[in-house]
């Protein structure tokens, strides 16, 4: 499987979705896809407590400290198994369904999911990894960083929503104003709004911190 199509030329990556999904590959993909954010966790604590940036409390246990943590990746992992394989898959598949007239199989749509949010989640990945490197050797508060990460957040999601219809787009007979509307217009909105949530709910947080 060549995965540089993926980025450049996407429609060729996706003809035979059967030979896709039994490729080793995808199983490797839809791994790094779940623990990714987990990843991104587990770098961020270990390079925070290194620089000495965690409050402790008194009665700290380190070893207590590290299990619950790791019942948090665990949780983590599960749910984004979950979410991608198997909810973001059924979502794709209606949104396609709603998009065309065509009978189509419904393996290709969860192919698609798995792919084009294994991007979307190695991207957020790599920038909550270098916002919290930066913001730990540069001294920015952590409330700095978490809304440094919203615009990229952003940008990420609408490319990967404009990614999404092009990809349908070429693979299916779409009708233009349905799979716009499904593949770009409502999730921009909802990711829009989703970041708006972020900002209000951070500044709400600091607010009660600094008073």
């Amino acid at each position: 499987m060549n995965l540089s199509l993926l980025f450049f030329k996407p429609t060729e990556f996706f003809v035979d979705e059967k030979t896709l999904i039994k490729s080793r590959d995808f199983h490797w993909i839809l791994f790094l896809t779940c623990t990714a954010p987990s990843i991104a966790l587990l770098a961020q604590k270990v390079i925070l407590e290194t620089a000495g940036r965690v409050p402790q409390p008194q009665n700290f246990v380190p070893l207590f400290d590290w299990l619950l943590f790791s019942l948090q990746i665990t949780l983590t992992v599960g749910v984004t198994y979950l979410s991608v394989y198997y909810i973001g898959s059924w979502w794709t598949n209606r949104r396609i369904d709603w998009s065309t007239d065509q009978r189509f199989d419904e393996e290709k749509g969860k192919i698609i999911n798995v792919y084009i949010t294994f991007i979307s989640s190695i991207l957020v990945s790599i920038v909550q990894f270098v916002t919290t490197v930066l913001g730990t050797f540069l001294s920015i508060d952590q409330f700095i960083q978490s809304f440094i990460i919203i615009p990229f957040f952003v940008v990420i999601s609408i490319g990967s929503s404009i990614y999404s219809y092009l990809v349908v787009k070429e693979l299916f007979s779409t009708r233009k104003t349905e799979a716009l509307l499904w593949f770009v217009i409502l999730p921009v909105i909802f990711f829009v709004f989703l970041a708006l949530l972020w900002v209000f709910f951070l500044t709400l947080l600091r607010s009660r911190m600094t008073s």
